[in-house]
């Protein structure tokens, strides 16, 4: 049923078209686009409320990222770790700001997707063309890195010799060894260098869930005295209290405890494993 009621939306007239945005012209149907949302999931219902928003986002932003803030903080050292981390924090919400403002930046038609919006920005074709690789670069990478690269890695080094499966203490796990630090001047210079951008990647990839914005504020009511990006961005704004009251004391605090121990770790729980 689904399905027929998809299949006859698809082909209902798309010709008229909206008011220009940029230099293209974006078909709009307002009949279809309400008959059209009807049936999709995320759009089935216009009803949520601007703390739902708050809810989804935090959800969405809070992420294992989190963990590798300390260490993070060990690369940099106080005041540009601090500094850092308030700029991220600042940029990622005036990002998601322009996410919000761009939902109904065309009258009379919401983005629901990312798609859509690449299509109104650069064309029915070229839009699709640019987006939809780009989201599937992301999600594929983030599958590689989460899903095969755990279990690839041990099976192309092998087993191990005399390895002990028991359920260990975790006063006896011990970083595995690594090369003896660099020698040289500028060998450490190069390997401060890295740890720095190193460090700024994991603080600015701490803030994730930029990829669902339109999706969470497609679940809110709109009318044109009262736009969704009103209670959107009260929502958001709530929302980058909490992922601040989340990220900023775990940066600080475990900094603060741990010092330059942490530099030899990737996150705060390897670190803790070998206490």
């Amino acid at each position: 049923m689904l399905g027929k009621e998809f299949s006859d939306i698809l082909q209902t007239t798309m010709g008229r078209t909206s008011p220009s945005f940029g230099q293209t012209t974006v078909p709009v149907d307002v009949d279809y686009n309400r008959r059209l949302n009807d049936v999709l999931p995320v759009t089935a219902t216009r009803k949520a409320k601007w703390y739902y928003s708050t809810f989804h986002n935090v959800t969405a932003i809070v992420s294992a990222g989190v963990l590798g803030l300390p260490t993070a903080m060990a690369d940099l050292t106080w005041c540009p770790g601090i500094v850092l981390l308030i700029l991220s924090w600042v940029i990622a919400l005036f990002n998601l700001w322009k996410m919000v403002e761009m939902h109904e930046i065309v009258p009379g038609k919401r983005f629901d997707r990312y798609h859509e919006l690449g299509q109104a920005a650069f064309g029915k074709r070229l839009g699709l063309w640019i987006v939809l690789p780009q989201q599937l670069l992301v999600e594929v990478s983030v599958d590689i890195v989460y899903s095969t690269i755990a279990w690839a890695i041990p099976v192309n080094k092998g087993n191990r010799q005399a390895q002990d499966y028991h359920l260990p203490h975790y006063g006896e796990i011990s970083p595995a060894p690594g090369p003896e630090p660099p020698a040289t001047a500028n060998a450490h210079t190069a390997h401060q260098v890295l740890s720095i951008f190193n460090a700024s990647g994991v603080i600015a990839f701490a803030y994730a869930g930029h990829n669902v914005v339109l999706e969470i504020q497609a679940t809110l009511p709109s009318s044109p005295e009262r736009p969704s990006k009103i209670a959107m961005w009260r929502g958001v704004v709530w929302a980058y209290v909490i992922v601040a009251a989340c990220y900023f004391p775990v940066a600080i605090i475990c900094y603060w405890a741990y010092g330059n121990q942490l530099a030899a770790y990737s996150n705060i729980l390897q670190f803790h494993g070998t206490l």
